[in-house]
């Protein structure tokens, strides 16, 4: 993200649960991964990575609609890094392996500046047609920046805080 209202302030060390880990449960038409939004101050897009994976997930990839609108519907505030990455002159792609396809990004963005290389959730849901650094859509972001992040868990079981999420 090129937009400083975007950019998550410096917090302390002290990791919290901001709510309970959740289910996007097979039953209601989900994938049966699970998520949890957890804020430990704001850290660079590779730290979050590493803190996601350490805990037994990885940084969130909303590979479709339908995922998109679930997580938005949990109400997370945080703005926050997504599993989403490019290498320079690349192809987006997810670092989970999914596959790349549905985006929502900010009108503004992918900017695709040659530092702009993360992918940034904002801190709300809003469609991406209210403006550059207004509202919602995702953002392309240097990755060196803090923010917060989100994680998923790829298995049916919760395992200690391993799914981080927006």
């Amino acid at each position: 993200l090129a937009i400083a209202a975007i950019a998550a302030p410096a917090l302390t060390t002290t990791t919290t649960h901001a709510q309970d880990a959740v289910q996007w449960r097979v039953e209601d038409g989900g994938n049966g991964h699970w998520y949890e939004s957890i804020v430990t101050g704001a850290i660079a897009f590779w730290d979050a990575r590493d803190r996601a994976l350490q805990a037994g997930g990885d940084l969130a990839s909303l590979s479709t609609e339908p995922e998109d609108s679930w997580m938005c519907a949990q109400g997370w505030t945080q703005t926050s890094w997504l599993g989403g990455y490019k290498t320079q002159g690349g192809p987006w792609t997810w670092l989970d392996g999914e596959e790349w396809g549905y985006t929502r990004w900010n009108i503004c963005s992918p900017a695709n500046g040659s530092r702009e290389s993360a992918l940034m959730c904002p801190l709300h849901c809003d469609p991406p047609t209210t403006g550059c650094g207004s509202g919602g859509g995702w953002y392309d972001y240097d990755p060196v920046s803090d923010a917060f992040y989100r994680s998923e868990e790829h298995t049916s079981e919760l395992q200690s805080h391993s799914d981080l999420v927006c």
